[in-house]
C-alpha cells in the first residue's frame, strides 16, 4: 500500500506540474491545484484496478510480475537520467526519440515482428533493462546531436556543470564530511559497492553448490 500511494502521488504530481499547470491553468490558487491533484490520484487508482484484475490469472509471484513489467521502463529511466546528467549534447527532443526507439526495440525483442521475419528472442526479462537502456542511450545521444548539434559547454544541471558551478562560485563541496556537489562519491558509498560485488559473488558461488 505504501508503494502504491507513493506511485499515485508521484503520477498525479507529474501530471499536475508538467501538463496541467503548463497547458491548462497556469495561474490558479493552491487550493485548486490541491483538488485537481487529489482527483488525479483517484483517477490513477481507478485505472490500476483493471490492471490488477488482469494479473490475477498470471500465476507466480506478483513481485516478479511487477518486476517484469517494470523492466520495460527502468531502462528508459536510467537512460534519461544518464543522458541528462552525464551528456554534454543531450537535449529533450533527442532523448524522447531515444525513448521511443528503446520501447520499439524491446517490443520487437519480446513479441517479435513476424511480418518482417523476426521471431521473439529467448531473453530473460532482467535483460530488458540493458537492451532498452542501451538503445535509448545510443539513439537518444545520436538524435540529440542531429537535431540540436553539439554543445560547446556543459549544461549547468549536468554533473560536470554542477562541479564547475561549485568551483566558480566558491561553494563548499562538503558538509559534515559528506559531499554536496554531484558526482563526488562518499567513502561509505564505496563500501556499499564492495558489499554489492561480494553479494553477487556469494550468490554465484552458492548457485554452484548442491548435491554432487
Amino acid at each position: 500500500m505504501s508503494s502504491l500511494s507513493s506511485a499515485f502521488n508521484s503520477l498525479s504530481t507529474i501530471l499536475l506540474t508538467d501538463f496541467y499547470q503548463r497547458f491548462v491553468r497556469r495561474s490558479a490558487p493552491d487550493a485548486h491545484y490541491l483538488r485537481v491533484s487529489r482527483a488525479m490520484t483517484l483517477v490513477f487508482a481507478a485505472a490500476a484496478v483493471p490492471i490488477a484484475f488482469a494479473f490475477i490469472g498470471s500465476g507466480g509471484s506478483i513481485l516478479e510480475r511487477l518486476s517484469q513489467v517494470g523492466s520495460f521502463f527502468v531502462g528508459a529511466q536510467l537512460a534519461l537520467f544518464g543522458l541528462g546528467f552525464l551528456s554534454k549534447h543531450a537535449n529533450e527532443k533527442g532523448v524522447l526519440v531515444g525513448v521511443v526507439a528503446g520501447f520499439a526495440v524491446l517490443w520487437a525483442v519480446v513479441d517479435g515482428v513476424p511480418s518482417l521475419g523476426f521471431e521473439p528472442a529467448d531473453v530473460a526479462w532482467p535483460w530488458y533493462v540493458v537492451i532498452g537502456g542501451g538503445v535509448n542511450v545510443l539513439v537518444g545521444w545520436t538524435a540529440s546531436v542531429i537535431l540540436g548539434g553539439r554543445r560547446a559547454e556543459w549544461h549547468e544541471q549536468t554533473v560536470p556543470g554542477q562541479i564547475r558551478r561549485f568551483r566558480e562560485h566558491g561553494l563548499p563541496e562538503k558538509h559534515d564530511g559528506w559531499y554536496l556537489v554531484p558526482g563526488r562519491v562518499d567513502a561509505p558509498c564505496w563500501a556499499l559497492l564492495a558489499f554489492f560485488v561480494a553479494t553477487i559473488a556469494f550468490m554465484a558461488l552458492f548457485g554452484r553448490l548442491g548435491p554432487a
